[in-house]
């Protein structure tokens, strides 16, 4: 991994336990899961500005990514990280449905791919799957498409090689 492929990983876990954790304000969490890109609201602005670096969130583009990513993970609360669980490691096993939601997903951009990014949080809180948000952070902060089509590869690899040999991401 690279040092800023650790700084990312360490910030979404970071994150994530911030809004797992039972002491996170039931308010906020509701905030968070009714939480339009366009319009965040102030739970929203208050961990952007506490658990992100300001070089991680430096536009809109960036901004929007990080709203999905929180609600996707207030929406999975208080289960909603388990770091090394790729997100096809999580589907896998939940059939047909699984994989034709992991296919939306990845074949998505923009608006879309948000919308895609929170029903699969629905689907997997739904069936008490956790994943790691690395990945999906990655996902929606890819700035080009080289990058983005190396993190959709290993979303893909998660789901379908799940034996011991691919358990990890192979990262930048």
């Amino acid at each position: 991994m690279t040092r800023r492929t650790d700084e990312l990983a360490a910030v979404v876990g970071s994150l994530a336990g911030t809004i797992s954790h039972e002491a996170f304000p039931k308010g906020d969490l509701a905030e968070l899961r009714r939480l339009r890109p366009e319009s965040p609201p102030p739970a929203f602005w208050r961990l952007l500005a506490a658990k992100i670096p300001r070089d991680m969130c430096a536009d809109d583009q960036a901004e929007r990514a990080w709203a999905v990513v929180m609600q996707g993970m207030a929406i999975m609360a208080p289960a909603a990280h388990a770091p090394g669980t790729l997100l096809g490691r999580a589907l896998a096993g939940l059939g047909d449905t699984a994989e034709s939601r992991l296919w939306k997903l990845l074949n998505s951009r923009g608006e879309v791919l948000e919308d895609q990014v929170r029903l699969m949080a629905r689907f997997l809180a739904s069936k008490e799957r956790r994943m790691d948000w690395f990945s999906l952070a990655r996902l929606l902060l890819a700035r080009d498409e080289e990058r983005r089509e190396e993190v959709c590869r290993a979303l893909a690899r998660s789901f379908f090689f799940t034996d011991t040999r691919h358990e990890t991401e192979t990262p930048e």
